[in-house]
């Protein structure tokens, strides 16, 4: 059952959590912010783009794809570009920084293309080598039957490190995150966790660890005995005799 809310609504606010009488309002402030905001997310706009066959004969436009390019100022072929982004990468990012890396990607795979055609004795190394990728991005736009601009369109854990000056064991834990727990990953990117590793604790990827002096014996018992019980401590002391 979807909940209604009754207040004053927010951008970020679906047009099926809202009053019908209240989409117009909600429309102005999704507009404006798509329209004006710098930075805006990959997945903000696609959010936006996928209510549009819903709700936009009740806003006055014709179709959806009206809707997206007139009311929102997108072009369709961007916000497609954003989309492959998140369905390749799993990771948002700002849209107009995907939608410039989108289009790198079609004319890097419109230039493997040619050099294919034009020299088809060629090696994917050499293809490589004068279009300045990988020769594992050459296979995969050539084997590449629908859309040879996906394999390059994603961006590797390398290359998202590089960018954002982070440490590849951060990205691939954001990753994980996104993937496997995205409604906690939304709350990490909120800010209501103190850290990513916190939020993977919470999540359970990571497993939260105490440390302890290890020539103080009373400090570990006051230590451990913050985290478990007394009777918990000796058993634990039991069994590792045991073994």
């Amino acid at each position: 059952m979807v909940k209604i809310d009754r207040g004053k609504p927010s951008f970020v606010a679906s047009f099926a959590s809202v009053e019908k009488s209240q989409w117009m309002e909600l429309f102005s402030l999704k507009s404006a912010y798509l329209r004006n905001q710098v930075d805006v997310s990959a997945k903000r706009v696609i959010e936006a783009a996928a209510e549009a066959p819903d709700v936009y004969e009740a806003l006055g436009f014709q179709s959806a794809e009206q809707m997206i390019t007139e009311g929102y100022d997108l072009d369709i072929r961007e916000v497609d570009h954003a989309r492959k982004w998140l369905e390749l990468s799993n990771a948002d990012a700002p849209y107009r920084e995907v939608v410039s890396r989108a289009e790198k990607a079609a004319i890097t795979a419109e230039a493997v293309r040619s050099i294919k055609a034009e020299k088809p004795e060629a090696t994917q190394q050499q293809i490589a080598d004068e279009v300045g990728i990988s020769q594992p991005r050459v296979n995969q736009v050539i084997s590449e039957k629908v859309d040879s601009t996906n394999s390059l369109i994603s961006e590797t854990i390398e290359q998202e490190a590089v960018r954002r000056g982070i440490s590849e064991f951060v990205v691939k834990r954001e990753r994980q995150l996104q993937r496997d727990h995205p409604e906690t990953f939304d709350q990490f990117k909120a800010g209501e966790f103190k850290s990513l590793n916190a939020a993977c604790i919470e999540a359970g990827i990571v497993q939260r660890k105490v440390g302890v002096p290890v020539n103080d014996v009373a400090a570990v018992a006051t230590i451990l005995l913050k985290h478990y019980t007394k009777h918990e401590l000796i058993e634990a002391i039991q069994l590792s005799a045991d073994r």
